[in-house]
């Protein structure tokens, strides 16, 4: 009898490590599963992000033109205004320098 219920025993031992093996390989197949799912999705996630970031750059990409142009206008007439005062404060100063070369009264 002390066989009988070693038997039994090793059978409900048995029984159990096969439900615990089970148990184990589902929950790694829902790991794996999980990590792929997690993988697809960063890869979607980066694609959508680098796409607006495309679609971003061609519809800025007129307006980003127009302020660089805009820029350099403004910097040309800068440029001119400095001109044209370096010549005034030229003109200026011959006029005082003729001034001085008249004979005083």
């Amino acid at each position: 009898m002390d066989t009988e219920q070693d038997i039994t025993e090793l059978k409900r031992m048995v029984a159990e490590s096969l439900e615990i093996a089970k148990d184990t390989n589902r929950t790694v197949h829902a790991l794996r599963r999980n990590a792929r799912f997690e993988m697809v999705s960063r890869v979607i996630y980066w694609i959508i992000i680098l796409g607006i970031l495309g679609v971003s750059y061609t519809f800025i990409t007129p307006y980003l033109t127009q302020l660089e142009q805009a820029y350099r206008s403004l910097q040309s007439s800068v440029n001119k205004a400095q001109t044209t005062t370096t010549g005034a404060q030229n003109y200026l100063q011959n006029v005082q320098d003729a001034v001085k070369k008249l004979p005083a009264f």
